[in-house]
């Protein structure tokens, strides 16, 4: 990546030596240096292993529509650290970053007791943009796990928790249930998780609800259906209303628009004295239609997505990092592609579960071009290919992500890219000039990103 361009962001990069802190000891303080930001505005908290950042941006695109002034921070970024940053679906400039950036340098610099981290970091200056930016809802990603993740220094009163899935481990826990109840550590006393939990987790989770004083809403409490042509229905505000028509769009990403709704639909019950919000809870089609706007607008890019590129096969890219996400992706490109069909570029770091992936990917991959990216925590192609074991063709790279992209351009078959968020990002960097569908990226310089 070429080297960060302003001071800002030359201090953040050198934070990603420090590498990776759990506790909340160092935000707290340096936001109180900051004159603690966060308590500036509302926000909300999503949380999970996937599709936290899919919930987390609808959520916060129907609040803007709503018209309350909304800002969204997520992690990791695909090009630019930029991007991890926005109000009302506009990233923050590369001058206001730099200037926030600076003034939390500034504030780690006078508490040398301080070794402020890259997230740390990050989500002190996302804070602080919010608060001088006028935000009245923040949407907050947690960047791994909740409990002693760096966003939980905000009190959110409610929350939404995507799914569980087993990764982490060394920091989050052995089991789900130990999982889950770190993902929990970010609920209030008073507060409303709404949750796509499965039925197993369900005892756990309501213990935990039940000790530290929280409420549930899970998906399986209100009545909600996909139906085969992809129409969206669900129950909100005591009617059955329509959210939208997704022919082709999977189940879990479906899931994720009724999540998405219901946390909506949860804050604006607990605001409902503001007059922006209160038509919303008298008239649950206007609510609806809101939603339905937001989901058909949304877009988040190198999730499930394909690209129209010109001289192209056609081409999904997809940050699948995990045998969950895996298994959903291997399900969107049998209904796209059919059976060993596509030329899969894929690239892994070194703390996902290898093995399930592959096998999930085996039946609609005709060959494998094995890559990665130059961050440390990535398996070497040779690892990849010595896990798959010949069982279908494959090719090495390196670290050149334009090489791979570029045969599986020439064998001309549907192209897959997948496997790791940053590999996501290597490759859009690449794909955006030619593509339309990737524009959006093109107003950015890439940039560092951290290491996990």
């Amino acid at each position: 990546m070429p080297a960060p361009s302003s001071p800002g962001l030359a201090w953040l990069d050198s934070r990603i030596l420090l590498g990776m802190k759990a506790g909340l000891e160092n935000i707290r303080e340096l936001c109180a240096r900051l004159g603690n930001p966060q308590d500036s505005f509302r926000s909300v908290h999503v949380v999970g292993s996937n599709g936290k950042g899919s919930v987390a941006s609808m959520s916060a695109l129907a609040f803007s529509r709503a018209g309350l002034r909304t800002g969204l921070f997520t992690s990791p970024h695909l090009v630019s650290v930029r991007e991890r940053f926005r109000i009302d679906g506009e990233p923050v400039s590369a001058e206001e970053l730099d200037s926030v950036l600076l003034r939390v340098r500034d504030a780690s610099a006078r508490a040398p007791e301080i070794q402020t981290t890259f997230f740390e970091a990050a989500t002190a200056a996302a804070l602080l943009w919010f608060k001088e930016g006028g935000v009245e809802v923040a949407v907050l990603e947690a960047g791994l796990g909740g409990r002693l993740d760096s966003t939980n220094v905000a009190d959110s009163p409610l929350a939404a928790l995507t799914s569980i899935s087993l990764e982490h481990t060394d920091l989050l826990g052995n089991t789900e249930e130990e999982i889950l109840a770190e993902k929990l550590g970010v609920m209030r006393r008073g507060g409303l998780c709404v949750h796509a939990l499965p039925p197993r987790l369900l005892p756990a989770a309501a213990a935990l609800a039940r000790r530290d004083g929280y409420s549930l809403l899970g998906l399986g409490d209100r009545a909600w259906r996909a139906e085969p042509d992809g129409v969206l229905l669900c129950s909100l505000g005591g009617a059955d209303v329509r959210l939208g028509d997704f022919p082709g769009s999977p189940l879990p990403m479906q899931r994720n628009r009724v999540l998405a709704a219901l946390l909506v639909e949860a804050f604006c019950l607990r605001n409902s004295e503001d007059p922006r919000l209160k038509p919303l809870l008298d008239d649950p089609a206007r609510l609806a239609e809101l939603l339905c706007g937001a989901f058909r607008e949304h877009v988040w890019p190198a999730r499930l997505q394909f690209l129209e590129i010109e001289g192209w096969p056609r081409t999904l890219v997809d940050g699948a990092h995990n045998p969950e996400s895996v298994s959903c992706l291997a399900e969107r490109v049998r209904s796209a592609f059919g059976e060993n069909s596509a030329t899969v570029v894929m690239g892994v770091v070194r703390d996902k579960n290898l093995g399930p992936m592959l096998d999930a990917l085996l039946p609609f991959a005709k060959r494998f071009l094995f890559v990665r990216t130059p961050y440390p925590r990535f398996r070497d192609p040779e690892e990849l290919d010595a896990e798959l074991r010949g069982r279908a063709p494959s090719e090495l790279f390196g670290t050149d992500v334009r090489a791979a992209l570029e045969r599986a351009r020439a064998v001309g078959d549907p192209v897959v890219v997948c496997g790791s968020l940053y590999l996501m990002g290597a490759a859009i960097a690449e794909l955006a000039p030619v593509c339309e569908d990737l524009a959006w990226f093109r107003r950015f310089s890439p940039d560092a990103n951290e290491t996990r």
